[in-house]
């Protein structure tokens, strides 16, 4: 149970200290951001997949909702990213 509740913290936190907004120098590095949140993204549906304890299933259902979020909203900024690139091609 410590375990679970550390794994959840970790990603809450991760999750939750995010910013909406990507910077100039994380778009430096954009490919690595987007990988990270595509796993924070799969921890989180196996966690949530896998629970069983009733008090976590809010917890897990909430951070699998943010990381997806967060996983949709970089691949978006990747992909505005490519599109003006090619723009200024």
């Amino acid at each position: 149970m410590k375990t679970i509740n550390r794994l959840l913290n970790g990603l809450s936190d991760r999750l939750m200290g995010e910013r909406d907004v990507v910077t100039e120098e994380e778009k430096m590095d954009l490919p690595a951001l987007v990988e990270q949140a595509r796993k924070d993204w799969l921890v989180a549906l196996a966690f949530f997949e896998n629970v069983s304890e009733k008090e976590l299933v809010d917890q897990a259902i909430y951070n699998l909702n943010a990381a997806e979020r967060r996983y949709v909203l970089l691949l978006s900024e990747a992909k505005q990213e490519m599109l003006s690139a090619s723009d200024n091609l």
